[in-house]
């Protein structure tokens, strides 16, 4: 199979680039900026924080793990997360993707910005003036940067983003073959199926003001669904079943899409910011179980719809788990549905968990499940009724 790399030079990306090393903060971490893609003429450059820990219990001859970490909209570098990732014994770089040093001024030689018009309409200028076009190249330079740190492991880095930033590492992901392993929290591909972008009758931006022409053009070159099949390596998804952004319909099918193992934790009605993106103990839990083999999250080995009965086994025991569903208006707007939470019944040696379905015309449903290191992981969502658009191998609906 052809490899789909878009508009982007991949090769170009991975090669070396120049960076200015500004000092360290007060905390000990260093400030740069580095070359990225020329701007309407110019050249243009991104600022970043990066650290490597003080210790780590992941060295191997001598050298750490490391992670790239992606903000999303409205958000900027953020130097305590490069150190929440080094007090976890890995190193980190978070890089600035509008333009702004860690003051929040422009810098002289700023990229696109990061609002809507940079995200969409930029694209009547062409692909190359877009955000997502300059985004993707920044992060591909920091993976770089931060691989060539002596003390760092190449083979041993990954990505995760929030919101915006979990769409790129989305798109990302199926670009980077580098990465061990990648997590988007909220952010997912196939935008045009179910997200604020498309439909919304609050907003007047995104695909609404693109037209069919350019948003084809825009999911053909910048949604994740155009490069999620490429994906080999381990993902988890993390979301909320009621995201004001990205919807059920549109994660399910970028998830699906994955070649590689597919983690999943949706919660309900989590809250969507950086701070409670950042922060669930099942992405940490993660990276150590690929990177390291420590303790996993529930892992589901079979999934099945049997009169009436959504039944999951496990590979391994559970102490806790639930059904989570909606039966709301299939029509209605996904952030707006009724979701509720019920206890599903757990088999005595814990690997199988059984819920009865609600009755009713139409409905969305899916397990979660935590395991004795109190780690929660969802299984796939399972649709019924009519026009369900289910997938074959999740989902026994009825005719």
């Amino acid at each position: 199979m052809t490899t789909n790399t878009g508009p982007w030079d991949i090769n170009a990306l991975r090669e070396p680039v120049s960076v200015t090393d500004l000092g360290k903060t007060l905390n000990g971490v260093t400030k740069i900026t580095y070359t990225n893609e020329p701007y309407r003429g110019r050249s243009t450059s991104v600022f970043a924080f990066m650290s490597l820990p003080a210790a780590s219990a992941y060295a191997q001859d001598g050298k750490v793990p490391g992670i790239v970490l992606v903000h999303g909209g409205g958000g900027k570098a953020f130097e305590y997360w490069v150190r929440m990732w080094n007090d976890a014994g890995y190193a980190a770089i978070a890089m600035d993707l509008g333009g702004c040093d860690d003051t929040g001024m422009k810098l002289p030689d700023y990229g696109p910005n990061q609002e809507h018009d940079g995200k969409f309409d930029h694209l009547r200028l062409g692909v190359d003036q877009c955000w997502s076009y300059h985004a993707i190249a920044a992060i591909f330079r920091a993976h770089t940067i931060l691989a060539n740190l002596p003390g760092v492991d190449e083979n041993r880095i990954g990505i995760t983003g929030i919101s915006w930033g979990g769409y790129l590492t989305s798109l990302v992901a199926g670009l980077d073959d580098r990465n061990r392993f990648a997590i988007p929290v909220y952010g997912c591909g196939h935008l045009t199926t179910a997200s604020t972008w498309m439909n919304n009758p609050e907003s007047e931006s995104g695909f609404n003001i693109l037209g069919e022409a350019l948003t084809q053009q825009w999911m053909d070159v910048f949604d994740p669904a155009a490069y999620m099949d490429q994906v080999q390596y381990p993902m988890l998804f993390v979301n909320g079943t009621n995201d004001f952004a990205y919807h059920p319909p549109a994660w399910q099918n970028t998830y699906l899409q994955s070649q590689g193992e597919v983690t999943l934790v949706q919660r309900l009605r989590m809250d969507h910011g950086h701070w409670e993106g950042q922060t669930p103990r099942e992405i940490f839990a993660f990276v150590n179980r690929v990177l390291h083999d420590a303790p996993n999250l529930p892992a589901w080995e079979e999934l099945s719809n049997e009169d009436g009965k959504l039944i999951t086994k496990f590979e391994e025991s559970v102490t806790a788990a639930s059904l989570l569903y909606t039966t709301d208006d299939q029509n209605k707007w996904w952030p707006n549905k009724l979701w509720q939470q019920v206890p599903a019944v757990i088999s005595e040696d814990g690997k199988c968990v059984t819920a009865e379905l609600p009755q009713s015309a139409w409905g969305c449903a899916y397990i979660n499940a935590i395991n004795q290191d109190n780690l929660l992981a969802s299984t796939p969502h399972i649709t019924w009724g009519e026009s369900c658009g289910c997938h074959e191998h999740n989902c026994d609906c009825s005719e």
